[in-house]
């Protein structure tokens, strides 16, 4: 091998500390022999070792202290000898990235989504009582959380199940099923000689929560026996009668129902009758950890 001695030069070596960061710095001198071509020795003398020293690589940790890493190290001849190399291994201080405060940001979203009422509670209706098909949309904010932190590990299985999910318990004072999950992503990250994961949740609140609503309308009831019970079939199934119009011809339009499976009395078509059916999956929002950091994050 063309590396002869390796000697570290302590009369360079050198340490800072600033407010949150600190930065150390060793210097070592190779020096080589005939055995290679001088080109190959800026190269040679980053990764040499010799003399029983090694040349420090990058993100290797310091001697003194193991919350400074190698961030740089550079070589260049030494006066004008090819033969002797100065090698400069720089240090930088890495917080431990599992103590990192979180970054918590509070914002909103704009959605629109349809409306039957006004803002006094009354039907949104034409001059003949009619309601509006399709319904009038209208401009919402919803309420969004982006927490990003770093965590020491990250299931997939788990963030792909919450991605379809609302909050089962109280979460960030809000109620069950106003809060909905919409990003959970991780993404593997290194500091210095630590790999941990950069995880980001976003949660979307919406006030009344996050059933879907539908106006209860259709081209068939349900058969009613003489007590009007519902008039179900030998094997217990439920029986249809077919909605038709004043010629005996099936309806065109699907009719508004009255949530019963009985057509709405004319009477009361001016206040529709709204299902709502429950599509996300509630799960605790609170064994995330998160509540704590939304309520009180740390501060300087």
């Amino acid at each position: 091998m063309s590396v002869t001695s390796i000697t570290e030069n302590h009369t360079r070596w050198g340490a800072s500390e600033q407010t949150e960061s600190g930065a150390a710095l060793r210097v070592f001198d190779v020096e080589f022999d005939d055995g290679d071509q001088p080109i190959y020795r800026q190269f040679l003398a980053k990764r040499a070792s010799a003399s029983g020293i090694t040349i420090p690589q990058v993100w290797q940790a310091h001697p003194a202290d193991p919350w400074l890493y190698c961030v740089r190290v550079e070589s260049r001849p030494k006066g004008d000898s090819t033969h002797l190399y100065e090698v400069t291994c720089q240090y930088e201080s890495v917080q431990d990235p599992l103590t990192q405060d979180p970054i918590v940001e509070w914002s909103g979203v704009m959605v629109s989504e349809p409306i039957d009422r006004d803002r006094f509670g009354e039907p949104i209706q034409n001059s003949s009582h009619e309601t509006f098909d399709p319904p009038i949309q209208q401009d919402f904010e919803d309420l969004v959380l982006r927490v990003r932190r770093n965590e020491a590990s990250f299931d997939p299985i788990v963030a792909a199940g919450y991605k379809w999910s609302v909050n089962s318990d109280q979460f960030a004072g809000f109620p069950p099923g106003e809060a909905r999950m919409r990003i959970f992503e991780g993404r593997y990250v290194r500091a210095g000689g630590l790999y941990f994961w950069e995880v980001q949740y976003e949660i979307h609140f919406r006030q009344g929560g996050w059933k879907v609503p539908i106006f209860d309308k259709g081209f068939r009831t349900i058969k009613l026996d003489s007590e009007g019970a519902p008039d179900l079939d030998s094997d217990g199934n439920y029986q249809y009668v077919t909605v038709k119009d004043t010629d005996g011809n099936p309806m065109r339009e699907p009719v508004m129902l009255d949530g019963q499976g009985q057509r709405l009395p004319k009477v009361r078509e001016d206040d529709p009758v709204k299902l709502e059916f429950e599509l996300l999956q509630p799960l605790e929002y609170n064994a995330l950890g998160l509540y704590d950091m939304v309520i009180e994050t740390p501060g300087p």
